[in-house]
């Protein structure tokens, strides 16, 4: 994770010297909103999409949905089969420092809600999540609309429900663990968007 956050950080500077050598940022040509998906949910197969439109010069809001949906055969082993499925949103805005919205550097900040299930032949579990990130990121507007976008900052998040894990009942194979109550978490958020602006 600290790695990948060092990358972000040095691309961002990167993209600002760049940009500073520039003679006008690629969305002063009118071009104030965006339609993107972030590629991070790709390794947890789920999928991102972002809607950001700018407001002024220097601020843009947002709107992202997260959906994800997975299952795993435990037949081969003996155990049930598992799902889960997930879904949330989120609400945010970007103030830019460098260029025009929404290209250039800034800073963000983010407010999500989303429900989870998980569940086996034994039942589901459900758990609701709030979370806040803030942010710094740059977004670029191509010539041609291609919109990039690389951010990092730190989250935490606060999950209630079930919150139940899966666990080895001895030789009997998974069962859901519940116990109810809430649960506080921090880590890295990580965004890494591709999209179109128009």
């Amino acid at each position: 994770m600290q790695r990948f956050a060092l990358s972000v950080a040095m691309l961002v500077a990167l993209c600002v010297s760049r940009e500073a050598k520039a003679s006008a940022p690629a969305s002063e040509d009118g071009r104030r909103a965006v339609v993107a998906v972030d590629l991070t949910g790709v390794r947890t197969a789920s999928f991102y999409p972002i809607f950001e439109y700018a407001i002024g010069p220097r601020v843009s809001l947002l709107a992202q949905v997260a959906v994800g949906w997975s299952s795993s055969d435990g037949s081969a082993l003996g155990y049930p089969d598992t799902h889960s499925l997930s879904l949330g949103g989120e609400l945010g805005f970007n103030g830019f420092l460098t260029g025009r919205a929404p290209s250039g550097l800034w800073l963000g900040l983010r407010l999500g809600a989303s429900r989870s299930s998980f569940g086996t032949g034994a039942g589901n579990i459900v758990n609701h999540e709030g979370s806040a990130a803030a942010l710094l990121g740059y977004s670029k507007v191509f010539d041609s609309g291609v919109f990039l976008e690389l951010a990092a900052g730190p989250s935490v998040s606060r999950m209630s429900g079930g919150l139940g894990l899966v666990g080895l009942a001895g030789l009997g194979g998974l069962t859901l663990l519940s116990g109810g109550g809430t649960t506080w978490s921090a880590g890295l958020r990580t965004v890494a968007a591709l999209g179109f602006a128009f």
